[in-house]
């Protein structure tokens, strides 16, 4: 009987271990993150969660996360075509050995990188850590467009004030909304190129909200703000909500701007 061998994954990929040591002149070197390249794309990731960095430093655990995502954030500035061209902004890291390998998308190959050369960490362990980041982050963005979105539209017109952050009953639950008057109610959100997948979950729970203003006959809008440098991967997650918002009648506006957000809920109210 012939055994078919499995299909390798579908894509060629390689990367490579960043090796930090703190103390420069020691012997300590640790694997704190990696760099890759996946399907013509260059990436750097710190793959050590703060909580083990926080037990290796302690009090100085927020120096050694700033230098490390420092150096992460200035290594992803780079459009290298090979991993071994990569140039270090700070003394004290190195490229460890390259690594060819196949792999079915980013995370896929983060997951060998982790199983293959990192002792500091699992798999398991930096995917829970980078969810927790993420979605802390998307409460962030969302938290400040709001914010952002209120101070304009009261130093234009005072009255409103009381429309942000409105509560409203419902038989046995209540719904927060962004802005809430007589003509328009709106809850806000925000969708980012690096969190579109939280984003996304985020802003179809909130056209979910807006389903249940029906009854009081205001104009209902989804009012989104978005960040994008892919124009493909821009209109497949704004297709995936909009979708969503024609289905249940709620009207989805796209915004780039702050001011493009409180020009239309002045002109709402």
């Amino acid at each position: 009987m012939d055994i078919k061998f499995p299909d390798l994954p579908a894509y060629e990929a390689a990367w490579a271990p960043i090796v930090w040591t703190p103390t420069l002149g020691s012997e300590e070197k640790l694997l704190i993150g990696l760099v890759g390249k996946f399907n013509n794309h260059f990436f750097a990731k710190r793959v050590v969660p703060d909580s083990t960095l926080g037990v290796l430093y302690k009090s100085k655990r927020r120096n050694a996360i700033d230098i490390l995502d420092t150096t992460i954030r200035l290594l992803n500035s780079q459009k290298e075509e090979r991993i071994e061209d990569v140039e270090f902004p700070f003394t004290g890291f190195q490229l460890g050995e390259v690594n060819e390998t196949f792999c079915d998308d980013e995370n896929d190959l983060i997951d060998q990188a982790i199983k293959f050369s990192f002792s500091l960490t699992t798999p398991e362990e930096y995917f829970q850590w980078r969810e927790r980041e993420n979605l802390s982050r998307v409460q962030s963005n969302r938290r400040k467009f709001i914010s952002a979105v209120k101070r304009q539209v009261t130093r234009a017109r005072q009255e409103l004030q009381s429309c942000f952050e409105v509560q409203h009953q419902f038989n046995d639950y209540s719904i927060n909304y962004d802005f809430f008057s007589s003509r328009l109610v709106s809850q806000l959100g925000v969708i980012r190129e690096n969190t579109a997948s939280e984003d996304t979950g985020t802003l179809r729970r909130l056209i979910l909200d807006l389903c249940d203003a029906q009854s009081f006959n205001n104009h209902r809008v989804l009012l989104v703000q978005e960040d994008f440098s892919s124009v493909k991967e821009r209109n497949k997650a704004l297709n995936a909500v909009d979708s969503m918002s024609k289905k249940y009648d709620i009207q989805m506006r796209v915004v780039k701007e702050t001011s493009e957000a409180s020009n239309f809920v002045l002109e709402a109210s």
